[in-house]
């Protein structure tokens, strides 16, 4: 006797490439359309512009970066660290969003439980930072804002860190899970430019 079972079949989406190479798949009315040698994706114009103005926009923030707060920039190396200073390794996180609110406020350091992004971007850094401490740079690119306001930076710390390198005589050793965020003017007026030891 023999049975007729069902055969299972996979519902798993195969993955696509991590780099597609393109090759001209067709004309359509004069107009070319690709798609990739490796997976046979079909690229689609709008999206492809997109991730190259965000790759872009990335691209531009970090060498503002470097050259206001001086942490050498490696984030063309494609880990989790951007840039690499003397005492922090940086990761970079621009928008041309609004800062929320309560950040918005924030100029010298406070004390703050830290947000999803930042303990994400800690932890991408950990195994490859060294003996360098996380710092986290939430950057906010405004075009129709004042001339003085179109970018502010906010820099997030862990408070441990920072009161190893800047704590007075008697200071009490803050929580290990609370970091410090402050504006980009408070991070250089108190810390100095990160530059890395040459």
């Amino acid at each position: 006797m023999t049975l007729d079972l069902p055969t299972a079949t996979s519902t798993v989406t195969p993955r696509g490439c991590r780099r597609h190479r393109w090759y001209i798949a067709g004309m359509d009315d004069g107009v070319a359309w690709y798609g990739c040698h490796r997976c046979d994706a079909i690229r689609d114009p709008v999206r492809s512009h997109r991730g190259r103005s965000a790759g872009r926009f990335g691209k531009d923030q970090e060498r503002r970066i470097e050259r206001v707060h001086g942490p050498l920039k490696v984030g063309e190396f494609g880990d989790a660290i951007d840039l690499l200073g003397r005492d922090f390794a940086w990761q970079s996180k621009a928008s041309r969003g609004r800062p929320p609110v309560w950040m918005s406020v924030v100029t010298t350091p406070v004390l703050r439980l830290p947000t999803a992004l930042v303990t994400g971007c800690a932890l991408a850094m950990a195994p490859i930072a060294g003996a360098r401490m996380p710092l986290v740079i939430q950057t906010f690119v405004r075009r129709d804002g004042p001339k003085g306001e179109r970018t502010r930076d906010w820099i997030w710390v862990r408070a441990v860190d920072w009161w190893d390198l800047h704590a007075e005589d008697g200071e009490p050793v803050p929580s290990t899970v609370a970091w410090l965020v402050m504006s980009g003017d408070a991070f250089l007026q108190q810390h100095g430019r990160d530059e890395p030891l040459r």
